[in-house]
Order: C-alpha cells, then sequence, then structure tokens
C-alpha cells in the first residue's frame, strides 16, 4: 500500500451490536515486528482502555490524519487468520458479534505463558525426531484393539459400539483415525463433552506409549480444558496452534482450537448438551466444526452410541455419510436390556408399582453376585417433590405456593422458589398434613438402597457429594446422577434406569436416548451375563430401540419425523426479545416481498410477552437472522432501545 504509517483493524471488546465492525489502530515503533494478524492488544476505545484482536494489516498509505496507537500487545498471535474467519462465520450464523464469538474461541492470555514460549522459539527447539514413530507405533496398536475396519469417509456420523474395557467412550476406535492423521503428518482435533472424557482418552494416548504435552519436556497430544487452570491451557492452546502438539483434545471450545494444518476434527457424542455454549451467541460444537471442515476441507467424524437426530440431520442432507455398527460386533458387545412398562409393571401386582419394581430389584440381585451394579435416578438431592398422601394434589407453598421439597431427613419441608421452611404444612383442599414423596433425589434413593442391602457397599456419585472417577468402582452398588455415572473396571454386570419416563434431563426428549444407550454401555455384554432394566414408560420407538439396540434407526425415525413438521434441525429456531413498539418493526421486516411475521416460510411460535420466536425454513433462515442483525445494530446506533436474538435455541411455545 505504499509507505507510511503501519495500521492494522482491531475488533475490540464492546457489548454494543453498532461497535461489531473493526477499528484502525497505528502500531508503535516499539511493537512493530510483534503485532500480526491474530495478536491481542490493548487499545483506546471510547474514553478507555480495552482489549481487541487484531483481524487484518495494511499501511495506511498517505493518511496524514490522526490513528489512534495500541498502547500494548502480546508476545505472541493468540489465533490465526483461519480462526478469525471460521469466528467471523459463526457469529453471523448465531446472529453474534465477532468479539463475542472470538472470546469463546481463544482461551484468556497469560502474559508469562507467552514470554516463556518467545523463549522457546527463540532457542530453536527443534521438533522430536521419534515423534512420527511414535504416533505411527500408537496408531497400529488402536487400529489393532478395533473389531473392523471402520468406513470412515470425510463426514461420518458414527454408530460406536462398547469396548472390552467398557470405559465411558470407546477410546480405542475414536483414536484410531485421530492417530492415522497425526501420524501421516496432519493435525487432528478431538472434542469431547467433559473432564472425564478428557482423562479416558489421555490414559488411552498414554497406554499407547504417547506423552502429554507440557512446556518442560513438549509431548505428543495437547489438552485443553479450563479445569487444568489458565497457564495449562493456555500453553496446550498454543501447542495446538504452533503444531509443536500434532494431536489436541480438549472440551466445548476445543472446536475452535487453531492447528497449522486441520486433517480430522471429531466430537464424541455430539448430542450431548455440553456442547451448547450457555454465553452469547450460544454457539454450538457441532455447528462450529461443520462449518469449520467445510472450510479447511478437513475430515469431520462425529461419533456417540446414540447419534443424534442433529447428526442424522447432516446424512439426511447428504452433508455426511452414515457409518453404522456391525451387528455382529452388537451381539457380541451389547448387555440385554429390558423395559418395564405400565403394563410389565401390573403384571408385578402392587410391587411392580415401587420406585424399584421387584424385576429391577432381581436384576440388581443377580448382578451383585457377579460384581458391580449401578443404579441411576433421574434428579438429584433428597426429594425433589412432595404431594398430599390423602388427595394427591402437589404440595405448594403456603407463602409464595411454590412446590416444597425436602433437603435431607429429620428436616421441614421447604420452598424450591422462596426458600421457605414450611413446618405447618396442610393441604388446602383436603386439609391433611400427610406428605408423600412423589419425586426421590439420588441422596434419598441411596438412603433406602443401604437399608434394602445390608452390608453391600453403596457409593453415591453426583455433582453435589462428588463424582466418583471412572475405573474406581469394583463391587457393590453405585447410585448416580445421569453425567455421573463412573465406568467399572471390567464393567458393571448390570444396572438399573429409575424414572426413565419422567426425564433424565430438562430435554428429555432429546438427551435421555442417548443418556441411557451410554448407561447400558457401560454394561458387560449379554454374553457376559450383563443386563439393565429401565423403569418407564418409554415412546415405543425408543423402547424397541434399547431393547433391540439399534439407536441408528431412532435417530431416523426422529429425523423423518421433525422434518414432516419442519421442526430443528430441518427448520430454525429464532427468538427475539425486545419492547412491544421493537417487536412490532421486527414483525414488520422486509424478507424478501414480505414481512417477517407474514412470510410464507416462517410459523410465529406462540410465546411469553415480550418475545417473538420464529420458526424459519432453512432455505431463508440465514436470510432472516442476517435482516435481524442488521436491524438490531440500527437500534443500538439510534439509541432506541436494546434487541436481543437467540438463534438455534430450544423451541419453547407457550400458549
Amino acid at each position: 500500500m505504499g509507505g507510511g504509517l503501519s495500521v492494522v483493524r482491531v475488533c475490540v471488546d464492546s457489548p454494543l451490536p453498532h461497535l461489531d465492525r473493526l477499528f484502525d489502530y497505528s502500531v508503535p515503533s516499539k511493537l512493530e515486528g510483534i503485532v500480526e494478524i491474530g495478536t491481542r492488544v490493548r487499545v483506546p476505545f471510547h474514553g478507555r482502555l480495552v482489549g481487541g484482536i487484531v483481524c487484518e494489516m495494511g499501511r495506511s498509505g498517505g493518511f496524514t490524519g490522526r490513528i489512534s496507537e495500541i498502547r500494548s500487545a502480546g508476545a505472541v498471535p493468540s489465533i490465526t487468520e483461519a480462526g478469525i474467519d471460521l469466528a467471523r462465520k459463526v457469529a453471523r450464523r448465531y446472529g453474534g458479534s465477532l468479539w463475542d464469538v472470538l472470546r469463546l474461541a481463544v482461551p484468556p492470555r497469560v502474559a508469562s505463558v507467552e514470554k516463556r514460549w518467545v523463549g522457546r522459539i527463540q532457542g530453536g527447539s527443534a521438533p522430536d525426531p521419534n515423534a512420527r514413530e511414535r504416533l505411527t507405533a500408537a496408531a497400529m496398536l488402536a487400529r489393532a484393539g478395533v473389531r473392523s475396519e471402520s468406513p470412515f469417509g470425510d463426514r461420518t456420523v458414527w454408530e460406536a459400539v462398547p469396548e472390552p474395557d467398557r470405559a465411558s467412550l470407546p477410546s480405542q476406535a475414536v483414536l484410531a483415525p485421530i492417530l492415522e492423521c497425526a501420524a501421516s503428518g496432519g493435525n487432528a482435533v478431538l472434542v469431547v463433552p467433559d473432564a472425564r472424557a478428557v482423562s479416558a482418552v489421555s490414559a488411552r494416548l498414554q497406554g499407547f506409549g504417547l506423552s502429554r504435552w507440557t512446556s518442560r519436556s513438549g509431548g505428543d497430544f495437547a489438552v485443553v480444558q479450563a479445569e487444568d487452570g489458565p497457564s495449562v491451557r493456555y500453553e496446550n492452546y498454543l501447542a495446538g496452534l504452533t503444531g509443536s502438539a500434532p494431536i489436541v483434545v480438549g472440551t466445548r471450545s476445543t472446536a475452535f482450537q487453531p492447528v497449522p494444518s486441520l486433517g480430522l476434527l471429531a466430537l464424541w457424542v455430539d448430542g450431548h448438551t455440553a456442547f451448547q455454549d450457555p454465553r452469547t451467541p450460544h454457539p454450538h460444537a457441532r455447528t462450529v466444526a461443520a462449518i469449520r471442515t467445510e472450510a479447511e476441507r478437513s475430515r469431520l467424524m462425529l461419533g456417540a452410541w446414540a447419534p443424534s437426530v442433529e447428526a442424522q440431520a447432516l446424512v439426511e442432507h447428504g452433508w455426511a455419510e452414515w457409518a453404522p455398527a456391525d451387528r455382529v460386533a452388537i451381539r457380541a458387545t451389547v448387555p440385554a436390556v429390558t423395559v418395564l412398562t405400565a403394563e410389565k409393571r401390573e403384571e408385578e401386582g402392587p410391587g411392580g408399582w415401587h420406585w424399584m419394581p421387584g424385576a429391577a430389584w432381581r436384576v440388581l440381585g443377580e448382578g451383585l453376585r457377579e460384581g458391580a451394579v449401578f443404579v441411576l435416578v433421574p434428579r438429584a438431592g433428597y426429594v425433589t417433590s412432595l404431594a398430599c398422601t390423602a388427595c394427591g394434589q402437589w404440595a405448594r407453598c403456603l407463602a409464595c405456593e411454590g412446590p416444597l421439597a425436602l433437603k435431607g431427613r429429620g428436616v421441614p419441608p421447604s420452598c424450591l422458589d422462596c426458600g421457605a421452611d414450611n413446618p405447618d404444612w396442610h393441604c388446602p383442599d383436603c386439609h391433611s398434613n400427610r406428605l408423600s414423596e412423589s419425586r426421590q433425589g439420588v441422596a434419598r434413593i441411596a438412603e433406602q438402597i443401604r437399608r434394602m442391602a445390608p452390608g453391600v457397599e453403596v457409593m453415591v456419585s453426583s455433582a453435589a457429594t462428588g463424582i466418583v472417577e471412572d475405573g474406581v468402582v469394583v463391587g457393590g452398588i453405585v447410585v448416580a446422577t445421569p453425567g455421573a455415572l463412573p465406568s467399572a473396571r471390567g464393567g458393571y454386570a448390570a444396572g438399573v434406569v429409575i424414572g426413565a419416563d419422567s426425564g433424565l434431563t430438562a430435554r428429555a426428549e432429546v438427551d435421555t436416548p442417548g443418556l441411557l444407550f451410554g448407561a447400558a454401555a457401560l454394561v458387560r455384554s449379554r454374553e457376559a451375563g450383563g443386563r439393565v432394566a429401565v423403569v418407564g414408560d418409554l415412546d415405543p420407538s425408543v423402547r424397541r430401540a434399547l431393547e433391540t439396540w439399534t439407536p441408528g434407526d431412532l435417530a431416523r425415525e426422529g429425523a423423518a419425523e421433525r422434518a414432516s413438521l419442519g421442526l430443528p434441525p430441518f427448520g430454525r429456531v429464532v427468538k427475539v426479545e425486545a419492547t412491544q413498539d421493537l417487536l412490532r418493526r421486527v414483525s414488520g421486516l422486509r424478507i424478501g416481498q414480505a414481512e417477517l411475521a407474514s412470510h410464507a416460510e416462517v410459523a410465529v411460535v406462540p410465546s411469553r410477552g415480550g418475545s417473538l420466536v420464529f420458526l424459519c425454513g432453512r432455505r431463508i433462515a440465514q436470510e432472516v437472522v442476517d435482516g435481524l442483525r442488521a436491524l438490531q445494530k440500527d437500534v443500538s446506533a439510534a439509541g432506541e432501545g436494546e434487541i436481543r436474538l437467540r438463534v438455534d435455541g430450544p423451541l419453547e411455545a407457550s400458549g
């Protein structure tokens, strides 16, 4: 651009939609050669210093006006140009700002780590000449442990089967293509839902003779997760960014992890709720991965015990291939699963309607003779719902009419909404003061199981009581909440899931099948006597899929049903919150030749006051999001109020 002042374009940290653009800053001489695309900087902005990331570089040419200077800069870039491009695409997809996406993609900067990193670069640390041999040997070990050659294509939705160690994920099958990618000179990224899965993968990689990356000794794979603290997390992030570690394993944000040459990006159990970011603009790791692999022309693998409907939709659209589990492998590896429906419980008489029916208790008793067993409970806490014993009405707080619960043995019922104790509660309908425990939590269930099985060790695993680590359990009974069930050494001999029909999560229709298959995968094979009893009236398609172990059929049925109704993922949900005046402007937004609220490809879903929910056909969904984002910026610039967008959130309707 000719001579002149060095100028960069910076994305600054601002919550205002109309400031979602790049701003020009000059580079002082002391920072020449340091500031690059992806460098984090501190810049003056509207009278204060704010953070930012350099997104473009150039020179001002003959411009003679005053341009504010960058005040300080990081020692090394924190993101690549491809990473910034990905953040732009994700921001547009979700109707958010570039800065909001960048702060999700890049871990917090640690200056001391960057100083060490500069010293490492200046020291000319050479790559390990034995790394390729180790990776090749590890890939051979992993592939040898996989039952059959996996027909993985460029974009694959994969139905997994349990491995002999009955771990929380089939780490050998997951890691085989990742190790093969790294051994051939590419970079691979594996995204898993939680720290438990990270630990399982790390342990397996170390079992293959590979080492975890550290700043002192280097290594073969990096781990990027918040649990390790800011310094370790940032060091491992930089190791992946520079290619110092050819494999990166981490949780949700690792879907953004920049690497020099992405060969394979894999997500394990993509339907897990942990992959939906709770922060604005709420991107889902699966969507980030799909956008990224398409832009970088890399391979994508979505694996799960029970593939999600969203993953199946990618297959239906022809964007990805389906890799089903081999039926021979299924018969050899999965446990026998029985769903105790209302009809089966009725056959047992009154005992069949206990929270632990006799048939389920027999499964546990027989399993205890062979090893450890588990009871999966849908709710944490002690007793989460109470009802009047005489008339069955839900027990409500006398002060605010909120639901009553018990926090422990020997304490009065208290309100879940206002927290008030209700020691003198009485039913307003029949005046009885007797209460029944309608919904029992994991602590109460464990208390009763200890009385039902005296002398047997009972372990509780939940967020409140502490999560038991994988591989620790060798015997006894484990009572756990969803997401806290540990794997047992050698696999559980049996398992019981209670209250399955009450929903194991808040998004029960999406998550329950995956949780059920995930729990059953921890139990020994049918051939080894493994049995699982599921208590509850499940949807017939879910029951059939569990008992025949056909999760792929369930995903296809769910996808077909949603496609026929235009529901997500075959339609996209856009929620708008604003004042009534602004909502009228939203409704009148022109999309093509029609107003948004009356568009033929848009349905207005009944919602609470102060919000509008639109269900959009996929063909025009991005046009709707772009139009709403532009309106949001205009309203913000004019100071007329605030419009809040939530794209691809849960479809919540109210009459």
